[in-house]
């Protein structure tokens, strides 16, 4: 049985993950494999170094063959690729597509940028999040905004594909404490460890621009307590991290 990602390390999650992505068709090297977790969901970064012959369309079916390879080693990631086929530039470029994404009016989110270089042009595929009470018509405003400053910053800029996303109000509400992706976000990492047997609690309550999250959790009533602690510990190191934000976390620690 696989470990999970708190309890693998990094070094471990990246070396399976560039191992698998390597397979995929048309990948000629996958490297600065990056794994955390953000949210209640995992966040993996890489640079890959693909076939310079790929055309738009072989483009994005690799890009999508290479994301299903990540999350068969860290399900529901979110995946992040730059390529190295563009000689030069790539971290430059990559900034100005997030930047000028993320600046226009009504964006929420950019992620999954994938940049590469074909027939003298590049190409850029990447996701977008937009609010989901945006109309279709104002959607693709957005889009067309965003193409026009990607094409006047940068001339050498061919085909843009946005793929548009909607994204949940569940992530402004948990900032107030009122949401409940942070709750799955527990519910999912407790539920990783074999000595927890069940998570009895989970409340969450603001304090100023802070979060205070309590929890009870049950353990096998076998195991020591130093062990039961060491578990709490790993869940309480995740839980910081993915929430900065997050003020205090306490655990309750029962028996089963």
């Amino acid at each position: 049985m696989p470990l999970p990602i708190v309890q693998r390390s990094r070094r471990e999650t990246a070396r399976v993950v560039r191992r698998n992505v390597e397979k995929v068709e048309h990948v000629k090297s996958c490297d600065k494999v990056e794994v955390r977790l953000s949210g209640k969901r995992s966040e993996v970064d890489m640079d890959l170094s693909l076939d310079s012959r790929l055309g738009p369309e072989d483009l994005h079916r690799v890009v999508f063959n290479v994301e299903k390879a990540v999350r068969e080693v860290v399900p529901n990631a979110r995946v992040t690729v730059r390529t190295e086929a563009l000689g030069g530039g790539e971290e430059e470029l990559w900034r100005l597509v997030k930047e000028v994404a993320e600046k226009v009016p009504g964006t929420r989110d950019v992620h999954s940028i994938h940049l590469q270089k074909a027939g003298g042009k590049i190409l850029i595929d990447f996701h977008l999040e937009v609010s989901g009470n945006l109309t279709v018509k104002q959607a693709h405003a957005i889009s067309e905004q965003i193409e026009k400053q990607l094409r006047v910053a940068n001339p050498t800029i061919g085909d843009i594909v946005i793929h548009m996303e909607s994204a949940s109000d569940l992530v402004n509400r948990e900032q107030t404490g009122a949401g409940t992706a942070l709750k799955w976000f527990v519910e999912d990492l407790v539920g990783r460890f074999p000595e927890v047997k069940g998570i009895n609690k989970i409340s969450i309550r603001r304090i100023g621009e802070k979060l205070h999250v309590e929890t009870r959790i049950s353990f096998d009533p076998n195991i020591s307590v130093e062990q039961a602690h060491e578990v709490a510990y790993m869940v309480e190191t995740a839980i910081r991290n993915a929430y900065p934000n997050i003020i205090r976390v306490d655990i309750h620690q029962e028996p089963a």
